[in-house]
């Protein structure tokens, strides 16, 4: 027997920390002549039946009244705040700004209006999971290999996918070029969480950075060689660029297996 769908009748936003319900006021006489509005009940986005406002009571109310044009709003000293914000978030004249995964049944209801109910920890949370994901990546490429980590092959393909020096010169050691590399990606992701992120694209599509990395290779070696703007190998053009010359040798696998014979010696 097929199960039925439960069907979905409220949100399940988190609400917690700090709040804040703002009212843009549109009039020549700016905030002097406001005088407050009323937010009534309205239908449930989700089953369309009547939805008042309640308070801890269990009381049901006949909507809010805006008084000012900013109301601060702690739901976690304020109970009776905690269930106005639920509220809030589908009323359909209330914007919404920086609350994540709200439903479409909500969003789609909302209507142009001049309250706003933001939910001011936004940013510090958004920097929080930024701060996070930057110290994964860097995880990441501290790893062994053999525990998911990046060998030292692997961060030259990550370096050279992000067009940074990709080898250090400086090193015939092997350990020792991957603690210099690692240490120019780290710096790298710890700069900004863009660059954690460019760094993270890279880890997720290794096979395209293994590709940008033998292009520079074999470019660096002379393997191929350019002239009058397109790159020759055996005298013979194969592209103008890294994606031509790659799509070249992927369509051509015995010149492919010729240039990373070469590029193996």
């Amino acid at each position: 027997m097929a199960q039925t769908k439960t069907q979905k009748t409220w949100h399940k936003i988190d609400i917690a920390g700090n709040w804040e319900l703002n009212y843009k006021v549109g009039n020549s006489q700016g905030p002097s002549a406001f005088g407050g509005y009323h937010l009534p009940i309205y239908p449930n986005p989700y089953t369309g039946q009547k939805t008042f406002l309640k308070n801890v009571d269990g009381a049901a109310l006949t909507g809010f009244m805006v008084d000012r044009l900013v109301i601060p709003l702690n739901p976690e000293s304020n109970p009776n705040e905690k269930y106005l914000i639920s509220w809030l978030i589908c009323h359909p004249e209330v914007k919404l700004s920086g609350i994540k995964d709200v439903d479409q049944e909500v969003l789609k209801r909302k209507v142009a209006s001049k309250l706003t109910l933001k939910w001011k920890d936004a940013n510090v949370m958004d920097a929080l999971d930024q701060e996070y994901y930057q110290d994964k990546m860097i995880g990441t490429i501290s790893m062994d290999s053999n525990k998911g980590g990046l060998s030292l092959m692997k961060m030259r393909y990550v370096l050279a996918y992000l067009d940074m020096p990709y080898r250090d010169t400086r090193f015939s050691d092997y350990s020792a070029e991957k603690k210099s590399l690692r240490s120019k990606l780290s710096t790298y992701i710890r700069s900004n969480y863009d660059n954690a992120k460019e760094v993270g694209r890279a880890v997720e599509n290794i096979d395209s950075a293994e590709k940008a990395y033998i292009f520079k290779d074999i470019v660096r070696l002379k393997i191929i060689t350019m002239k009058h703007g397109l790159y020759y190998f055996n005298d013979a053009p194969i592209g103008g660029n890294q994606a031509s010359v790659t799509e070249f040798m992927e369509n051509h696998p015995e010149v492919k297996n010729e240039i990373l014979g070469k590029l193996q010696k």
